[in-house]
Parts: C-alpha cells; sequence; structure tokens
C-alpha cells in the first residue's frame, strides 16, 4: 500500500513538471522570437508567428520526449549537481536542433538568429524550474526559526566540508542548523569560499574564531 502511495506521488510529481515544462517551451518560442525584435511585438513578422504556432505542438511532444529519455523527470532535484545541469544542456540542445530542422523541413519560415534565442531561453528557464525548488526549501527553512540556531564551524576545507555543508542544507532531518565559516591549515585556501561559507583561519584561530562567529558546534 505505501509503495503505491510513493508511486502515485511520484507520478504527479512528474505530470506537474511536465506540464511546468510545456509552459516553458512556449515562453521559449515566444521570447526567442521576441528577443529578436528587442520584444517590440509590432515589429515581428506574423509569418513568423504562425510558424511556430503552427509547429509548436511538435514542439513540445519532441522536447518533452527528449526530456524524458535524459531522465529530467527522473532526478532529485534538491540533490542535483553538474550531471543534471549536463542532461539539461544536452536536451535543450537535441529539442533546439530537432526543431530548426523539422521548421526547415516542413517550410516554416523563422528569422535564423531565432534558433539560438529560443535554445538560450529554454535551457535558462528549464535550469531556473528545476533549480527553483531547491530555492524555495532554503527560503522555508531560513523563515521555519521555531528553536534556537546552532551556528557550526567545519574544521577542513575539503571534499567532506563540501558535503557536510550540501547536507546540512537540504536534508529535511536538519534544521534551525547554519555553517558560519571553515577552519583549514592550508594558505592557499583562506578566504576562499565553499558553497558560500568562508575559510577564515586556521586551527590556531579556532577558539578566537569561535567566539567571534558565536559558534556552539564544531
Amino acid at each position: 500500500m505505501s509503495r503505491k502511495i510513493i508511486d502515485t506521488k511520484l507520478a504527479f510529481r512528474r505530470l506537474c513538471l511536465m506540464l511546468c515544462d510545456m509552459a516553458v517551451i512556449i515562453a521559449s518560442s515566444a521570447l526567442g522570437l521576441l528577443l529578436r525584435y528587442d520584444f517590440a511585438f509590432s515589429k515581428v513578422d506574423m509569418r513568423f508567428v504562425e510558424s511556430l504556432w503552427n509547429y509548436l505542438p511538435i514542439n513540445i511532444i519532441c522536447t518533452l520526449l527528449i526530456f524524458y529519455i535524459l531522465k529530467l523527470y527522473h532526478s532529485v532535484w534538491r540533490f542535483a549537481g553538474i550531471v543534471e545541469m549536463q542532461n539539461v544542456t544536452a536536451a535543450c540542445i537535441m529539442s533546439t536542433l530537432i526543431q530548426f530542422a523539422g521548421l526547415h523541413i516542413m517550410e516554416y519560415p523563422v528569422p535564423r538568429s531565432y534558433h539560438f534565442l529560443y535554445g538560450g531561453m529554454l535551457f535558462f528557464l528549464t535550469l531556473g524550474t528545476r533549480f527553483a525548488y531547491r530555492f524555495i526549501r532554503y527560503v522555508r527553512r531560513r523563515s521555519n526559526k521555531n528553536s534556537e540556531i546552532r551556528r557550526i564551524m567545519i574544521i577542513g576545507g575539503g571534499d567532506a566540508a563540501n558535503v557536510i555543508i550540501k547536507e546540512i542544507r537540504t536534508s529535511e532531518h536538519i534544521h534551525n542548523t547554519v555553517v558560519k565559516c571553515i577552519i583549514d591549515d592550508d594558505p592557499a585556501k583562506q578566504n576562499t569560499y565553499i558553497q558560500g561559507v568562508k575559510v577564515v583561519g586556521t586551527r590556531e584561530d579556532i577558539i578566537e574564531t569561535a567566539s567571534l562567529y558565536n559558534i556552539n558546534e564544531i
């Protein structure tokens, strides 16, 4: 029974994401053409509008299929990283190329620069909708502070620190916790940042830094 509920929730989320992508495809088509004319709709040749409108159903179906094949509906986006960004990039390039070929084959005229503008808008809007989820979760976590904040200092500015910071920010089981600073003995890492958290000193600065940042957990 629980498995069925989980599958239903996943199917609902994928459906919502597909509907969102349909809106993104429509918006990308419109914005790509408007950008070509500096958002002056009165200057847009209506032949181009008719071309994009007539081809739109094909473009939506092809793009959604590409997104599905490249697993854009299977990723857990709150843990998204480089692989997911590569998949989005590849999907948008493929969608742009297929639309270019389809419009050419069906002899629908559009400005030559439209294809680059459409591909760029599709990329940024697709990424934006995916990573907006992470941003909303972050804002909600920052606003729901019902208890004292745990101020964390991390010793060591390597891969483990990167993983710990990401886990603290994305985990559903860690609340009211914020990483304030990082300590590392490597001189090359001083005053650099890991996911926005600054490396502020070496082990000799631990006591002074803990007092400065009101650290209550290391």
